[in-house]
């Protein structure tokens, strides 16, 4: 069974975006996506990663959607997307969003291996007036192992704007040396402020979970893909 997932996961990581099968509406493009199996004691859970393009020239809104797993033309699963960054996307930028499918083991305790041969999104979006766009801020990032063995995604957020940023928003992409999307992640900072002229450090937590299965399959990241930016809305 190990091997099968082992597999699987090898699959999913250099398919990228598969035609016909990952997409969302015409003013997002899932620029890449991949999935990781990942087996645990009482359940199988399929981690969903995408990256999504806004291809208007206006702002889009992504703040719902669901995905779909797909073997072959089958669907096997499909669910409401929980996790999005950010949700408001500014013309020929990049949001990334995250999911995780479970699949219980059998009666007799023995996993179920899913063979996801595809990833479908289907986002519900807007397109928003300017006065909803996001402002950047400056972010870089580096990566760092961890001693209990995770990984460490450390962040530096400096805000260069004259005004305060109120409720930042930090978005990122794990890649490969070979520029395969396979992970992401992001957060909000709620009733958070940046201001004018500050910076600040955020780190983030992978798990030692998906490092094991990284190094098993010689998927590492090297490289983080980040942004953070602030709504200058006021409501």
């Amino acid at each position: 069974m190990k091997r099968v997932g082992g597999l699987l996961i090898i699959i999913c990581l250099m398919a990228g975006v598969i035609p016909g099968l990952c997409h969302a509406q015409e003013d997002l493009t899932v620029v890449q996506s991949s999935c990781m199996v990942l087996v645990g004691e009482t359940e199988t859970r399929v981690q969903c990663f995408a990256q999504l393009h806004n291809n208007t020239d206006k702002v889009v809104y992504m703040g719902e959607g669901f995905l779909e797993l797909f073997n072959d033309q089958t669907v096997i699963a499909d669910k409401v997307v929980a996790r999005i960054w950010p949700e408001f996307i500014n013309p020929g930028e990049d949001g990334y969003v995250f999911d995780e499918v479970p699949f219980e083991h059998d009666a007799d305790g023995q996993p179920f291996i899913p063979n996801v041969t595809g990833i479908t999104y289907h986002m519900d979006t807007y397109l928003a007036s300017r006065d909803y766009s996001n402002l950047p801020l400056d972010v870089s990032a580096v990566l760092e192992d961890d001693t209990d063995g995770r990984l460490t995604v450390r962040f530096t957020i400096v805000n260069r704007g004259k005004e305060d940023a109120w409720n930042p928003t930090l978005a990122f992409g794990l890649y490969t040396d070979g520029g395969s999307l396979i992970f992401t992640g992001g957060t909000g900072f709620e009733d958070i402020c940046i201001p004018s002229g500050s910076t600040i450090e955020k780190k983030y937590y992978v798990g030692s979970d998906l490092i094991n299965k990284w190094n098993e399959y010689g998927a590492k990241p090297a490289e983080v893909h980040v942004t953070c930016c602030y709504r200058n809305d006021t409501d």
